[in-house]
């Protein structure tokens, strides 16, 4: 059994893996992330942290941008109470207030740090858009809204 000794005391609401990354939710509305971080898809900007690791002959993964240890996210969701993440090649939450936020290379931009995306603005609408949960993709999002 595998444990990560940071969250013993910490319980946690979801789980989304990514495709070379995982991302953490707690029930406090925290946001953890791990794995690699090429495309800024851990939301903590594009950071080194272990320049030593061999990369591996059955993995094509960048191991110099890798975390292996979780590390909270900031930017634009610090301080903002998470209820939904999700995860594939970037990365995306939603809060309480119904906000969208994304992070990593992606269709809204290329961003390694959370961003608020304004989906009334995207969809040439005056009314504002709550969003209601997300779901990333290899090559898509779907994003549900309260209506």
């Amino acid at each position: 059994d595998t444990t990560i000794k940071m969250f013993d005391h910490i319980k946690m609401k979801q789980i989304s893996a990514g495709r070379y990354h995982t991302l953490f939710l707690t029930q406090a509305g925290e946001v953890y992330a791990c794995g690699q971080n090429n495309l800024g898809q851990l939301g903590i900007g594009h950071q080194r942290e272990n320049d030593t690791a061999k990369p591996s002959a059955e993995v094509s993964i960048d191991l110099k941008n890798c975390y292996y240890i979780p590390k909270q996210i900031g930017g634009e969701i610090e301080g903002k109470r998470i209820v939904q993440i999700s995860s594939w090649t970037n990365s995306a939450c939603v809060s309480v207030d119904k906000n969208l936020y994304m992070w990593g290379s992606g269709i809204f931009g290329d961003f390694d740090e959370p961003k608020q995306i304004d989906m009334a603005a995207l969809l040439g609408s005056e009314t504002p858009i709550e969003v209601e949960s997300v779901s990333v993709g290899g090559n898509f999002t779907l994003i549900q809204d309260t209506n």
